[in-house]
């Protein structure tokens, strides 16, 4: 155990408590108090040299979380509104939107279209009420879409006629070359000690640095301190008698699914053996409520997930939720101590998968939701760590995480708002299927927050919209890399490259969501479209191009790229939309006025070339590259 003591001296920052720096006597730094301050029974309060550093970067974006959710839950307010009352009232309510905020919003204007919006008469047989959901699989019952299925001898192979949970099963048990992963290891592998022994420590340290310089950043659960000071000691120590309590256990089971996280990935899952000696354990602990058990359901859901195995990983991440809810709700929490803090960014982990699984497949909400008021975002104010400061200086992990965080709830509001408008029966007339005041605001809200998101971004996060794939004044995405673009695209470290391509991403992909229900009017309503909506769907349209996340490097490291589940279906989806505008005269001419044809091609070619990438081990995958074959064998999308 020499060898741990050498990495936290060599690795954390010496920290004296209060206490022994006024009496000038040098301090163990143990945690919670070192053993003057429990001769002496006081407390043990450690300067964090950090503390102020990691305070002033977030306090910008959590100024903006804390304008943005109050707007927000006026929106979600709204749509909850009695929906039969006059316009004016309506008017009065989404009037007093503006009021929220003094910042004014810098949405472009739009530009008025020359394009003749009374193209044609409506079809009576496509006149049917919008439903919202943003799965993209639900396009495929939109009934322009569906009719033109019908002609199609396959389309029963893609059109599965369900939704959710039903649908989800349905793509797992039609997966030609789903594999469970192999069990052979866990069965035979009894002794834990050759296990973690079997290659040099320097190798696990090398590993466990891995899995925090890559998933941790992308998916903050556990700290780095804390973990060599705790964790990886108690796991180590298999000859000792506290190896049967169930604190080591749990302790065991973390170090083996972050080293199975920050193995390699080659062309095959990496540190299997450890993941499945830490499944084979997962049985004696997963029956309790505590942060440990919580974190190691979640980990055991990415790894599913990097191994594209997305009902296993969906779940273990209902696993991680339902136990984070009992944990928050049968205690009371100091959400200013580490643990709690690490407490903040679990629960705040399984929200985010939940509202991924739920926008992007139709899943269930679990009742974790309930509790998205009651617990504050985390601070991230841990042991002073070295590594971490300098790799949070590189990356702005912080501003990311608290941007993305904020973005995701304008974009659950938006989805909220919507359904609630639905189900109040307002849009539900035929005649006036479109012009309900509820759902026409809810959009031109929601898109003002959005703008206004951006808008209060901290200036290094900010972007022009023709320099997406710019950052600090160098090109790090690009579509085609060759040896020459070797050094660009290696020159950021601790998932930069990943952070800022999800955050640009996500921004399009929630301007995508919101402005979609109007290319359902274009649709199926094209007589009623006015100027302003013709305007929204090109945004709608424009807004799906030139995603960095489809550039490289990110294509070319898949398994860090945060909830896989949902970019095939993104990406179907656009294909979708895209394919279908070719056949509506009025999608084709707000197409040639406000689009580059270069960027369509390019950008529906990538995507392409993502679903065609996983569609041999991705379940999600296959299927669309199914869907893309069968509608696009003839057209020009599908020529390289």
């Amino acid at each position: 155990m020499n060898q741990i003591g050498q990495y936290q001296r060599g690795s954390l920052a010496a920290q004296t408590c209060e206490t022994c720096r006024s009496r000038k006597r040098k301090c163990e730094e143990t945690r919670p108090k070192c053993s003057l301050c429990k001769r002496l029974r006081v407390n043990c309060q450690y300067k964090d040299r950090n503390t102020e550093r990691k305070k002033e970067p977030l306090s910008e974006i959590l100024s903006l979380l804390r304008q943005v959710n109050s707007n927000v839950e006026h929106i979600v307010l709204n749509g909850q509104n009695d929906l039969g009352t006059s316009q004016q009232q309506q008017h009065s309510i989404i009037n007093s939107y503006c009021d929220l905020n003094d910042r004014p919003s810098t949405a472009p204007q739009p530009h008025i279209s020359n394009i003749d919006v009374i193209s044609r008469e409506d079809d009576a047989s496509l006149s049917v009420p919008y439903r919202h959901s943003t799965a993209a699989h639900t396009l495929l019952e939109w009934p322009f879409i569906h009719r033109k299925l019908q002609d199609l001898p396959t389309s029963s192979d893609i059109y599965p006629c369900r939704t959710g949970i039903d649908w989800f099963l349905f793509i797992q048990h039609q997966q030609i070359n789903h594999k469970p992963l192999a069990t052979e290891l866990s069965m035979t592998t009894t002794n834990l000690v050759d296990i973690l022994h079997e290659v040099p420590y320097a190798s696990i340290v090398l590993w466990i640095n891995m899995y925090f310089d890559t998933f941790n950043f992308i998916h903050p659960l556990l700290d780095r301190p804390l973990f060599f000071q705790e964790t990886l000691p108690m796991a180590l120590n298999t000859n000792t008698v506290v190896k049967t309590t169930e604190v080591a256990e749990k302790s065991t089971i973390l170090t083996l699914l972050v080293i199975a996280l920050g193995d390699k990935w080659y062309d095959r899952p990496p540190g299997l053996k450890y993941f499945n000696e830490s499944r084979r354990r997962l049985g004696f602990v997963e029956t309790g409520y505590s942060l440990e058990v919580v974190q190691i359901q979640a980990l055991t859901s990415l790894y599913y997930s990097a191994c594209f195995h997305h009902v296993e990983a969906w779940r273990m991440s209902v696993q991680a939720s339902a136990t984070c809810y009992l944990l928050v709700k049968s205690h009371h929490h100091d959400w200013d101590t580490t643990e709690g803090d690490l407490l903040k960014q679990a629960f705040w982990h399984c929200v985010a998968v939940e509202v991924g699984h739920h926008l992007e497949l139709n899943l269930p909400y679990t009742s974790i939701m309930d509790l998205e008021q009651s617990v504050p975002l985390p601070s991230f104010l841990g042991p002073y760590c070295e590594r971490d400061q300098r790799a949070n200086d590189i990356s702005q992990f912080h501003h990311h995480y608290a941007a993305l965080v904020t973005l995701r709830r304008i974009c659950r509001a938006f989805h909220t708002s919507v359904e609630d408008v639905l189900k109040g029966g307002e849009v539900n007339d035929t005649n006036e299927p479109f012009k309900a005041d509820g759902l026409a605001s809810i959009i031109r809200e929601s898109a003002r927050q959005l703008q206004q998101w951006r808008n209060m971004l901290p200036s290094w996060l900010r972007w022009n919209d023709d320099g997406r794939t710019i950052v600090n004044g160098r090109v790090l995405f690009i579509t085609k890399p060759d040896n020459k673009d070797r050094d660009t695209l290696n020159a950021y470290k601790y998932t930069h490259d990943i952070q800022v391509a999800m955050l640009r991403t996500r921004y399009y992909y929630a301007q995508y969501m919101i402005y979609r229900p109007l290319v359902y009017k274009a649709l199926h309503f094209p007589t009623r479209m006015t100027a302003q909506d013709v305007y929204d769907v090109s945004v709608c349209l424009k807004c799906c191009l030139n995603w960095p996340m489809t550039f490289a490097p990110n294509k070319g490291q898949k398994p860090l790229v945060p909830y896989l589940f949902c970019w095939s279906q993104n990406f179907l989806g656009i294909l979708l939309v895209f394919y279908y505008a070719q056949e509506s005269p009025l999608l084709q001419s707000i197409r040639k006025e406000y689009l580059d044809e270069n960027d369509i091609s390019q950008s529906l070619g990538l995507m392409r070339d993502w679903i065609r990438d996983l569609k041999d081990v991705d379940g999600l995958a296959e299927w669309s590259w199914h869907v893309i074959e069968t509608l696009f064998q003839k057209q020009k999308l599908m020529t390289e």
